[in-house]
């Protein structure tokens, strides 16, 4: 809803964007619960740069040039790396 509201400006995606990232705290604080904070956050940033990523190549047809690639691809390891 974020990226909606960023291209159409619309005061229900904002609200939209809002609700959604509120709702996503209620999967978060309970893996709290079960791991610790370093290794939630970190399960929690791989899951969101692969859902955006997703999203953002199959949705909005967004392009990635190959810089870009390598990018997400080390900054999605350097990320697992810090769960180790």
């Amino acid at each position: 809803m974020g990226k909606l509201w960023s291209v159409n400006h619309k005061n229900s995606f904002f609200l939209l964007a809002i609700f959604g990232y509120l709702w996503s705290g209620f999967f978060y604080l309970p893996a709290l619960l079960k791991k610790g904070l370093v290794i939630s956050s970190v399960i929690w940033s791989v899951v969101y740069i692969i859902g955006f990523l997703v999203i953002g190549l199959l949705i909005f047809k967004e392009p990635l040039n190959v810089r870009q690639i390598i990018g997400i691809v080390f900054g999605v390891a350097a990320v697992l790396l810090l769960s180790f």
